[in-house]
């Protein structure tokens, strides 16, 4: 499917590699609050990282921008890609 102009504002990619268990996501288009949701799908990965590194627990979101939380790391050397997209 195609996206319309305004959800390509609203859904990207991240990478998050190594030790880390969050990662920041800025740049989003302006929100109206921070009542929406964010919906994540793995999309590909580098070594061996664990199956946690592609499960997200928590997500905290500002009108501009949200964090996310993986269950684990994906560990030195390697990372995982997530794809996301902002949700009414």
């Amino acid at each position: 499917a195609v996206l319309s102009e305004a959800d390509q504002a609203n859904a990207g990619e991240i990478v998050i590699s190594d030790t880390a268990t969050t990662a920041e996501v800025t740049g989003i288009a302006e929100q109206p609050d921070e009542s929406y949701y964010v919906v994540f799908s793995g999309r590909a990965s580098s070594g061996s990282p664990p199956s946690g590194a592609f499960v997200v627990t928590s997500v905290s979101q500002t009108k501009t921008s949200f964090t996310l939380t993986l269950a684990a790391a994906p560990g030195s050397g390697n990372s995982v890609t997530l794809a996301w997209q902002i949700r009414r």
